[in-house]
């Protein structure tokens, strides 16, 4: 103790083993002194007292005794604490007090199940290969978003008497701008998975996008625009916002694709089954962990990309069935942020790889949501009061 340090025990059937860590040290850093590996792959470790294990004679009698505990990534280690630790499955080893999940495997590292709709999915891919060069499926989809976005706004304009062929030309600045400010979004609020590798802030193969960070941008760059070519702003805000809604439900299956954007554990209708190993470790929630039995090698969750695509299909069709009662220019768009805002707060609120504001645990794409709906709502009373009380549009 004058060092600093203590000990955890890990226990098999024949023998014991004691680690030196340093007093404060973390269930996952805990993990690590015994492997690199089992640091970066921790899911839970169940942890007893070595007097409480001692004295129930087995960690099975400890269990029925309820002196076992279930802890997650911000557990401090005690000293004497006796651990199991749990890890990904993507381990080929498990040496003394480690449990590796998947011993007993129910699903393919590629599989995704549906369980409660009778679907299960074999070798779901995240990419193809074309003479050689592996293509990311997150890409793919992402850029068929991208076209069916563009592809609607041109129709809506040439729908309400406006020239397609400028949103053609404006949709070459906002997609590549708006992957921009998506990716800078992103990496800001997740600053940690980079400062110590920022070569991977180029990496968006394997998704890493906000959509906030996009939107954002799109507005601007749309401003900007509206104001070069001397159009009103309102109006294309109005049409644009009909492509990015589609884009965005679209793009959510690229998530599908990479296994990321799930929620917690659920068992409703539309639960989804996960394999670990092809989850990123650090989206495996202290939840999810605790609903996970030994042998499973899967995580069943809330598939928040499925709802967000499907809630967006939801505001697009109430954009085309209100335009032509709109009130006044640029309504269409309050329509966008405020719908779009109150199906993601309460979405946001579930996922398991949240952003949050810096030095908080308050999620930022959470609260951004919310002073977008509410924003909408008052900036919608506002225009129609002044519209009914100048009688102007």
């Amino acid at each position: 103790h004058l060092l600093g340090l203590q000990s955890f025990l890990t226990a098999g059937e024949d023998e014991t083993r004691a680690w030196t860590i340093q007093i404060g040290t973390k269930a996952p850093q805990a993990a690590g002194k015994i492997h690199t590996d089992f640091e970066r792959g921790f899911i839970k470790a169940e942890v007893v007292n070595y007097k409480d294990l001692l004295k129930q004679g087995s960690l099975a009698a400890a269990r029925e005794k309820g002196l076992v505990g279930m802890e997650g990534k911000d557990y401090v280690v005690k000293d004497g604490d006796v651990i199991l630790f749990r890890f990904n499955v993507n381990l080929t080893f498990s040496p003394l007090g480690v449990k590796r999940f998947g011993m007993e495997e129910k699903m393919d590292l590629m599989d995704i199940s549906f369980p409660n709709l009778g679907i299960y999915l074999k070798n779901v891919p995240k990419s193809f290969s074309i003479f050689g060069f592996e293509i990311a499926l997150y890409g793919v989809i992402i850029g068929l978003g991208v076209i069916g976005g563009i592809l609607i706004a041109a129709w809506q304009a040439k729908r309400s008497g406006q020239d397609p062929e400028l949103y053609w030309d404006f949709s070459i600045y906002a997609v590549i701008l708006s992957i921009i400010g998506a990716r800078i979004y992103y990496v800001i609020f997740a600053w940690d998975q980079y400062k110590n590798n920022l070569i991977n802030i180029f990496n968006i193969r394997q998704g890493g996008l906000a959509i906030y960070g996009g939107v954002i941008t799109a507005f601007i760059t749309l401003f900007v625009y509206a104001k070069i070519k001397k159009q009103n702003a309102f109006r294309m805000a109005d049409t644009g916002v009909t492509g990015l809604i589609l884009g965005q439900a679209i793009g959510r299956w690229g998530n599908f694709t990479n296994r990321e954007v799930f929620g917690e554990y659920t068992n409703n209708l539309l639960a989804m089954r996960l394999p670990v190993a092809a989850v990123r470790p650090g989206d495996i929630s202290q939840s999810l962990a605790e609903h996970m039995e030994e042998g499973m090698n899967y995580i069943q969750v809330h598939p928040t990309f499925l709802y967000e695509s499907l809630w967006n299909l939801g505001v697009l069709a109430l954009i085309l069935l209100y335009w032509k009662h709109k009130k006044f220019e640029g309504e269409i768009a309050l329509l966008y942020l405020g719908g779009y805002g109150l199906g993601r707060a309460w979405i946001e609120g579930i996922r398991t790889d949240q952003l949050f504001i810096p030095g908080t645990e308050v999620p930022v794409s959470q609260v951004l949501a919310i002073v977008l709906f509410v924003g909408a709502v008052a900036c919608d009373i506002v225009v129609r009061l002044r519209i009914k009380n100048n009688g102007e549009k």
